[in-house]
């Protein structure tokens, strides 16, 4: 599981932030609140104010500051508040119920230092960790109708290989960009939150040849996919 981010991932934030608010032409507040995992690192909520204090706390030392991939990582660290406990966790994978009686299905990297999450050995492991899910969903939730994913995860064969066939057909692009969130964000971190630097640095280098706004967007290496199942699907692939 990632728990604390590095400066350098900051930085990443900040450089492409610079970026999008030249292509744009928006200042760069305005740029950090819409492109960038800052406002959801610095545990602000997802409600996304722009008057937050904290946030407005950020942008005017952010203004003043002559190092500001330091000093955004100082504000982070002086605000960082470790996570509380998933209340529907198993394993690596975790769900919340959703309005419509959907059930939105997360990943995190829970696993034991000596092994790799996603590794073809571990498999066994996640699947037991999905049954052991949706037996607690059939349990606890008989309203619930159908599964929602959300990630850039979905375009790994290590990760499609856990889930059911008819849920990996309903893959679409997401409709939201998704630049506030580790659901994008994420393909750049190793799991104890330090950057990933070949990616990192192909994707600085990217955009920053760019020259439109949709050109520099297209520089993330994966996107992130939405997906959509009945619950039943869910249920007979796992023998629930």
């Amino acid at each position: 599981m990632i728990s604390m981010l590095s400066q350098e991932f900051f930085e990443l934030n900040l450089a492409f932030a610079e970026k999008m608010a030249a292509l744009v032409g928006q200042p760069l507040p305005d740029a950090l609140f819409e492109w960038t995992h800052c406002y959801l690192a610095f545990g602000l909520g997802r409600e996304f104010y722009r008057d937050h204090p904290l946030w407005q706390d950020f942008l005017g030392g952010l203004a003043a500051a002559q190092d500001r991939a330091g000093f955004t990582y100082r504000f982070y660290l002086n605000h960082y508040r470790p996570k509380t406990p998933l209340q529907h966790a198993f394993g690596c994978f975790s769900y919340d119920p959703w309005d419509g009686g959907r059930i939105r299905l997360h990943f995190r990297d829970a696993e034991q230092p000596q092994f790799l999450p996603l590794s073809r050995a571990r498999a066994p492991v996640r699947k037991a960790e999905l049954k052991a899910l949706f037996a607690d969903v059939r349990a606890n939730l008989p309203q619930a109708q159908s599964v929602v994913g959300g990630s850039w995860l979905y375009h790994l064969e290590a990760y499609r290989r856990l889930f059911p066939p008819a849920f990996l057909a309903s893959a679409r692009p997401s409709p939201d960009l998704e630049t506030r969130y580790l659901t994008l964000w994420g393909q750049f971190l190793h799991r104890d939150g330090s950057l990933r630097l070949d990616s990192a640095a192909r994707f600085r280098r990217c955009f920053e040849q760019k020259n439109t706004p949709s050109e520099a967007l297209g520089c993330f290496p994966l996107s992130v996919l939405w997906l959509e199942a009945p619950l039943d699907v869910f249920y007979t692939h796992y023998c629930v």
